[in-house]
């Protein structure tokens, strides 16, 4: 079954708006009579990122951030990206990103609303530097540091509106003349019913870190009863991500 909607320019063909992910829509069949069905999205919604990094000779950061939206995720930042200037668009993404500095921008898939859109930033990061140490977040992008669940309890459902999966590859090239001190901890956690689940792998190497981070919401309603464990699903994300990398300078 389709459900067409010609309120929004930008939805892929078959795709309703997310204000409509609301429960059971009517079928209307002549010949067979009508049912309700449940409005189910048609595309999955995903972010990828891609961020390669290397210090410059002042021990700051530069490289190329690639980032790769589908869905809703993909239909949000068309929008945004086309209703603001590119001067516009890059200061609104350096105030959500404010550890980043944002050298250019191209975006790709515009165009086609079946598409992903794809951005590739070429960006600057301030590392701290003090003595013989380096210390950097590898969680420059999309770092989540607030939870959205703050409450004790709750008595109603938790609507995400629908599933998602966010994924993101980070490699960090060693400056020459250091080694890795300390290294964030590896952690993997899950909701409980396969509700979701968060993963961050690091794999070091002679001259470069590679972090592989992978975060998913695998239901559109979570219950009441459910509110603690999201709460604290979050609580430990954050947690993993205010880890640092500290490099040491080789004696």
């Amino acid at each position: 079954t389709f459900f067409l909607d010609a309120t929004d320019k930008f939805l892929p063909f078959g795709e309703v708006p997310m204000r409509c992910l609301n429960g059971d829509g009517r079928v209307l069949d002549f010949k067979k009579g009508s049912y309700w069905e449940e409005i189910k999205s048609r595309f999955k919604t995903s972010e990828r990122s891609q961020l390669e990094l290397v210090f410059d000779e002042n021990y700051n950061l530069e490289g190329i951030l690639k980032v790769s939206k589908t869905g809703y995720f993909g239909l949000k930042e068309k929008k945004f990206v086309q209703e603001k200037s590119k001067d516009s668009y890059l200061d609104d993404f350096e105030t959500k990103h404010a550890n980043m500095e944002v050298i250019s921008v191209d975006t790709e898939g515009l165009d086609d609303n079946e598409a992903a859109i794809k951005n590739t930033y070429k960006i600057a990061v301030e590392s701290n530097k003090h003595n013989n140490t380096i210390s950097i977040s590898p969680f420059i992008y999309d770092r989540l540091t607030i939870n959205p669940f703050k409450l004790e309890e709750r008595r109603y459902p938790v609507d995400f509106g629908y599933p998602r999966k966010d994924t993101q590859l980070i490699n960090f090239k060693i400056p020459d003349g250091y080694m890795v001190k300390s290294l964030p901890t590896k952690v993997s956690f899950s909701l409980p019913a396969k509700g979701g689940h968060y993963v961050l792998n690091i794999t070091e190497k002679e001259e470069e870190i590679n972090f592989f981070v992978k975060y998913s919401i695998s239901k559109k309603i979570y219950s009441s009863e459910e509110y603690y464990y999201l709460k604290e699903f979050y609580n430990q994300i954050i947690k993993s991500q205010e880890q640092l990398i500290v490099l040491e300078k080789k004696s």
